[in-house]
């Protein structure tokens, strides 16, 4: 559904020109800031090209004092969730209400 190689073309497309300075919109782990970000949510699939960068995001973040919840699927690629008859995506999608819940009434 989404490889590497598919991600190297969806970048070329999005940042077509890296001297702008842009490559943040692209990538937020790129970001020289993560001042005002708010809590974050972050949901990765185990068998997703995207899962590392996210992980490794995730932990930027919270370096930098952010409030994260990462919770990483098993045995997921990346577009699992349109299975929502899956246990897996019942799952996450409660995990993903509880959290807005919670950063809504934080707000």
């Amino acid at each position: 559904m989404c490889n590497t190689r598919d991600m190297k073309i969806y970048g070329e497309w999005y940042v077509q020109d890296e001297s702008a300075g842009k490559k943040a919109y692209r990538s937020p782990i790129e970001a020289e800031s993560y001042e005002g970000i708010p809590s974050t949510y972050i949901e990765t699939a185990e068998f997703d090209c995207l899962r590392d960068g996210a992980v490794l995001y995730a932990g930027r973040l919270s370096e930098s004092g952010i409030a994260v919840e990462i919770r990483n699927t098993k045995g997921t690629v990346h577009g699992y969730d349109m299975m929502l008859k899956s246990s897996i995506v019942k799952e996450q999608i409660e995990n993903r209400i509880r959290f807005l819940g919670r950063a809504f009434l934080r707000e």
